[in-house]
């Protein structure tokens, strides 16, 4: 909110949801009154459930995700792959973005196999109108690879390693305090 009142650039942030949460609380009551309270565009706040909530209380899930959407929020799937993944899951999810879970990027001990898999993970979404975002890349090869299967969105540590707030906030400034 500070960034805004000042008018510097922002971004949007991921808010990661799990199953214990979807259990807890109203998760999109609570996402709404933070972005009330805050004066926030729910455009710059992006719920990441993760894919194990999915499988485990799916009916819970799937009015999550339509509040969620009715308050303005983007859903995200996170961890996709690591849990029970069903093809069914893909057809019955409601969600704006699948986020390919690290354990399917490509590494040198198993090209073939992961190879496949992205590949043929990011050709489903695609006809289904879903962006995917693949995580877990750390080479200039594994990014190089995925943009040449087609993929347009990836994370991690070859682009940003965590960091502290000050220092994400002077990136976002376009310098750099170290």
């Amino acid at each position: 909110r500070e960034r805004l009142n000042r008018g510097l650039r922002v971004v949007p942030i991921s808010l990661n949801v799990s199953r214990v949460d979807i259990l807890a609380c109203d998760v999109a009551e609570h996402m709404g009154s933070l972005a009330a309270q805050y004066n926030l565009p729910p455009e710059l706040m992006h719920i990441e459930i993760t894919e194990t909530a999915y499988t485990g209380e799916s009916e819970a899930v799937d009015k999550l995700t339509a509040d969620l959407h009715t308050r303005g929020f983007s859903t995200y799937m996170d961890d996709f792959g690591t849990g029970q993944s069903t093809l069914a899951m893909l057809k019955n999810v409601n969600v704006d973005v699948i986020k390919l879970d690290r354990t399917f990027v490509p590494t040198d001990r198993d090209q073939g196999r992961s190879t496949q898999i992205i590949s043929s993970m990011l050709e489903m979404a695609q006809s289904l109108h879903l962006p995917v975002v693949v995580e877990g890349v750390e080479t200039n090869e594994q990014a190089n690879m995925l943009r040449q299967m087609g993929a347009r969105y990836a994370q991690g540590f070859l682009y940003y390693r965590p960091m502290q707030a000050k220092d994400f906030e002077a990136l976002l400034d376009g310098g750099n305090n170290n």
